[in-house]
């Protein structure tokens, strides 16, 4: 006995409009990721430069107090 025959949908037809507002948020949701790793980099950096002069325990203060804003806030 032969299997069932599969049946294919056909792709549905996209307007032109629907492709450049697809294309336009993909390109605002990109943007938004890469200010997003930019900043997180950047605080990254600037408490590196900063920390160099602290003493241990404002650095843990410091990275603590971070973490959890970057838990409660962002994600």
């Amino acid at each position: 006995m032969a299997p069932p025959a599969q049946q294919y949908r056909s792709e549905p037809t996209v307007s032109s409009a629907e492709l450049s507002a697809r294309k336009a948020k993909r390109d605002r949701v990109n943007l938004c990721i890469t200010v997003y790793v930019a900043s997180v980099l950047l605080v990254a950096a600037a408490a590196l430069f900063g920390s160099l002069s602290l003493p241990a325990a404002v650095k843990f203060a410091c990275v603590f107090s971070s973490r959890q804003f970057y838990t409660r806030w962002v994600l």
